[in-house]
C-alpha cells in the first residue's frame, strides 16, 4: 500500500480514537505495548498527541525513507507530527509517532517509550494497591524493590489508584529516563522510571523499571521519605 496513503487512512482512524483500528495499523510491538494500557493510559497518550484534523485538512506529507522504513513529517496547526512507518508483510504500519506542540510542555517525543513506561507505573500501581509485592517486582529497579519496597509496609502510604492517570498528569521524557507526575487527593505521586536492556523483539518484558517514587503536597513540599532514590 502506498506510504502516504496508509499515514492518511492512520490519522483518520486516530481521530475517530478506534483503539483496535488504531492499533491494527501498528507494528506488532508497537500494537503489544499500547493494548495492555488501561483505557485512561490510551486517553492520556491520545491527548498528547493533540490535533490531526489540521493535518489532515492539509495533508502535506514530507518522507524520509530508508529501505523498510520510513518517517512522514506533517505540519499542523500548532507544531506538527512525525509518524515512523515500517513495511511489515508488504504493508506499510505505525511504528512510533512523536509530536510537537507549541507549548513545550505538550511535546511527546516517542509514543513507543511512553507507553512502555506507562504500562510500568500501571503495574506497579495495581501492584501496590493490591498489596501484590511480586507483581511489583516485575517492574522495579532491584535495589529500588530490596530497600524501600521490600521491608515497607504498602499500607502505609496511599499512591494514586492504577485509573488515577488524567490529562492533569505530566509525562517528561530525559533520555533514557521518565518522569511521571499524577495528582491525586492533592498531592502529586512522583515516579522515576529508567529504561532497561532488553532484547530485540521481547517488547512483552517491561521496557522501564522504577527506581523512584516520592510524595508531595499540591504546593509542592515534600511529605513522604518512606522511597529511596538510586
Amino acid at each position: 500500500m502506498d506510504l502516504y496513503l496508509s499515514v492518511r487512512e492512520f490519522l483518520q482512524i486516530w481521530e475517530k480514537k478506534n483503539r483496535l483500528k488504531i492499533e491494527s495499523r501498528m507494528t506488532p510491538q508497537f500494537a503489544g505495548i499500547l493494548h495492555e494500557l488501561p483505557d485512561e493510559y490510551f486517553s492520556y497518550l491520545h491527548e498528547k498527541v493533540g490535533d490531526v484534523k489540521s493535518s489532515l485538512d492539509r495533508f502535506r506529507p514530507q518522507a524520509t525513507l530508508n529501505e523498510d522504513t520510513a518517517v512522514v513529517r506533517l505540519n499542523r496547526k500548532s507544531g506538527r507530527i512525525d509518524i515512523g512507518m515500517k513495511l511489515v508483510n508488504e504493508q506499510w504500519m505505525v511504528n512510533e509517532i512523536a509530536a510537537e506542540s507549541s507549548r513545550n510542555e505538550d511535546h511527546l517525543t516517542s509514543m513507543v517509550k511512553s507507553a512502555d513506561a506507562l504500562r510500568s507505573v500501571a503495574i506497579f500501581l495495581k501492584g501496590y494497591g493490591e498489596g501484590d509485592k511480586n507483581l511489583i517486582e516485575n517492574v522495579t529497579e532491584k535495589n529500588f524493590f530490596t530497600n524501600a519496597i521490600v521491608p515497607g509496609q504498602l499500607t502505609d502510604v496511599s499512591l494514586p489508584g492504577t485509573s488515577s492517570l488524567t490529562k492533569e498528569s505530566q509525562m517528561v521524557i530525559r533520555g533514557n529516563r521518565i518522569d511521571v507526575d499524577i495528582p491525586f487527593n492533592e498531592q502529586v505521586a512522583s515516579i522515576t522510571l529508567r529504561e532497561i536492556n532488553r532484547e530485540e523483539g521481547k517488547w512483552k518484558q517491561p521496557g522501564f523499571h522504577i527506581t523512584d517514587v516520592s510524595l508531595q503536597q499540591m504546593g509542592g513540599m515534600k511529605v513522604s521519605e518512606n522511597f529511596l532514590r538510586y
